[in-house]
């Protein structure tokens, strides 16, 4: 019926190494995910974030990539210097902290020639794009994919009601 599934595939017999190098891999991954999640409760007043919160899976991807760009590897260099030949230098403010971003402009706000029209907008910020560098913020009304961030003074960083609004995984 030219139908696609999933094909259970077993472990050679004596290849458990690369197994071995999968669980580290997973175990390093899921520490990261427990630290950065308890530090954004402690930074946004203490109370648990659920598993099904929308800040989760963005949160699983940010440490992944935290972990690709600054980890350095047995042969002295990151994974990223591997793939892209350089260090990583992507500026970063912390997980789940509230920034200062431009949106794109819409086809109306672009022909809009107000000056004194409102140029950043609050939002969380969920990291940076490993492809295009680009930061990843959320609002209440979605995710946005923004060129530059404005990190907002230390008091006014963090903000559980802000978190707790955003929308999109």
């Amino acid at each position: 019926d030219g139908a696609l599934g999933t094909v259970l595939e077993n472990s050679k017999v004596g290849g458990s190494s690369s197994n071995g190098r999968t669980e580290r891999a997973i175990q390093e991954l899921g520490g990261l995910v427990r630290t950065l999640k308890f530090a954004l409760e402690e930074k946004t007043g203490g109370s648990k974030i659920p598993l099904d919160h929308p800040v989760m899976p963005w949160l699983t991807k940010h440490a992944a990539a935290q972990i690709t760009r600054y980890q350095v590897r047995g042969n002295g260099r990151t994974s990223y210097q591997n793939i892209k030949g350089y260090l990583c230098r992507d500026p970063l403010a912390e997980f789940g902290e509230c920034v200062l971003f431009r949106p794109p402009k819409t086809k109306t706000e672009a022909k809009s020639k107000d000056a004194l029209a409102e140029r950043f907008v609050d939002g969380i910020w969920l990291g940076t794009d490993l492809k295009t560098s680009a930061n990843i913020v959320a609002t209440s009304s979605g995710v946005y994919y923004a060129g530059k961030i404005n990190r907002r003074p230390p008091s006014e960083r963090w903000s559980r009601e802000g978190l707790d609004d955003i929308k999109g995984c």
